[in-house]
């Protein structure tokens, strides 16, 4: 089994490509906290805050929110899986797989869900590729949200803008997820937590100051959470440093505005794609 110790004591797999790239994906959660191109820069956000223990979703990578996103439910806020321990399945070159069996009776499974998930990762230093598969294993409907929780690194979020969710309806986490018309956001200059439903095509964060854009792309997972905590909210969180905002912003795909729901026996997928385009200037 090629799960290592890491410095801060935790259980994770370290996958390489054939090409140079490397990833770390954390035993608890199934989370990627790593992504490095060859010869780039890491893509992920991790808090340097961030809290290793069992039981506390690390503050950055890729948290896995399901069978919830938020509140939006009747259990705990984002679910249970990001904070559970899973079970290494394999690895290859480039690609490890985990798998978590939720069980109706596990206290932590509010939702009384019967299921087999996998965690899928692939890597290399063209993409990134995060899937999520569940297998309902019940004998009725099973009914869910999901949401891959990306936090990407940036220089700065003063220098960053937003492109591909002009044209999409969003709704304002802030605002009790009041429904608002499609408008133009590039930059983000204040507390920023929004839904954009049945997003078409890529999302892309233009980063001058690191010279690259990174973009985004979901598969069966139409809607695209944007969030940064900003300075007042930064300070509550106690796995951030209080100018931490400025080193990150969440671009996560998932399935919120409708939940996804899966017959008996079915199995069902989704995944997002995280390219690194080199910038040659700061138009896309």
């Amino acid at each position: 089994m090629p799960l290592t110790t890491l410095s801060n004591g935790r259980q994770a797999v370290i996958v390489t490509a054939a090409d140079g790239a490397t990833a770390i994906v954390y035993e608890q959660g199934a989370q990627v906290a790593s992504w490095i191109p060859a010869g780039g820069k890491e893509v992920m956000f991790v808090s340097p805050n961030s809290i290793y223990k069992d039981g506390t979703s690390i503050r950055g990578g890729v948290p896995i929110c399901w069978p919830q996103f938020s509140d939006m439910g009747a259990g705990a806020a984002h679910g249970h899986v990001r904070k559970a321990k899973w079970d290494f399945v394999e690895d290859g070159v480039g690609t490890v797989t985990f798998s978590l069996r939720v069980k109706p009776d596990d206290a932590a499974n509010q939702w009384s869900i019967d299921a087999e998930l996998h965690c899928i990762v692939n890597v290399s230093s063209a993409e990134l590729s995060v899937a999520f598969r569940i297998k309902n294993l019940a004998e009725s409907d099973a009914s869910f949200n999901l949401a891959l929780h990306t936090y990407f690194a940036i220089s700065s979020i003063h220098n960053v803008t937003i492109h591909g969710l002009d044209n999409c309806t969003w709704a304002d986490n802030m605002r009790k997820r009041e429904k608002f018309a499609p408008e133009e956001i590039r930059r983000i200059d204040k507390e920023t937590d929004r839904i954009y439903l049945d997003v078409e095509g890529p999302v892309t964060i233009s980063d001058p100051q690191n010279a690259r854009n990174i973009v985004i792309q979901g598969a069966g997972l139409p809607d695209v959470v944007l969030w940064n905590p900003w300075i007042e909210r930064t300070q509550k969180f106690v796995d951030l440093v209080e100018t931490g905002y400025l080193d990150f912003v969440c671009v996560e795909h998932g399935a919120i505005g409708k939940p996804v729901v899966l017959a008996k026996g079915q199995t069902w997928e989704g995944a997002q794609v995280i390219a690194v385009q080199a910038q040659t200037s700061s138009k896309i």
